[in-house]
């Protein structure tokens, strides 16, 4: 897993503002509500996800908990996938999700994102898409807690 962040000169950098987050967590937080009712937790994927996780749990006045790739986030296995929200900052081919899924043996959580790229859209198996997408962009994205 590509955690650097590194991006190519070529591609537009677009710095998101406190605003951009607040708006596009709340988009999720309202379609959560109306789909996903039963949400009882937020879990924020390190380290990217944690601060739109903690958002967003807030808002549906839940708790939130961090987990990690880097350590073993089974314990998120006791809990009724459907009572589990997991919450990353950006999905560019779904790669962490993949590799979330793997470590939860294949249990399916609901899944959500501020920002995705279309091309995981497309019908490919090295592609995941997240359940809840906030907004959609080709651009490289630097979030405010990047700076």
């Amino acid at each position: 897993m590509n955690t650097s962040r590194e991006r190519s000169p070529s591609v537009m950098n677009r710095d998101i503002t406190w605003d951009e987050v607040g708006a596009w967590c709340e988009r999720i937080v309202l379609r959560v509500k109306s789909e996903t009712p039963d949400i009882k937790l937020v879990a924020g994927i390190a380290r990217g996800g944690l601060i739109p996780a903690a958002i967003i749990a807030y808002r549906l006045g839940i708790p939130t908990i961090p987990i990690s790739l880097m350590n073993d986030p089974f314990y998120v296995i006791d809990m009724d996938p459907k009572d589990v929200l997991i919450v990353d900052d950006v999905c560019d081919t779904g790669q962490t999700f993949k590799e979330l899924n793997a470590y939860l043996r294949g249990i399916e959580f609901p899944t959500a994102v501020l920002l995705a790229k279309p091309w995981i859209s497309e019908p490919r198996d090295h592609f995941f898409q997240p359940r809840f997408i906030a907004e959609w962009t080709t651009e490289w994205a630097a979030f405010p807690w990047e700076k």
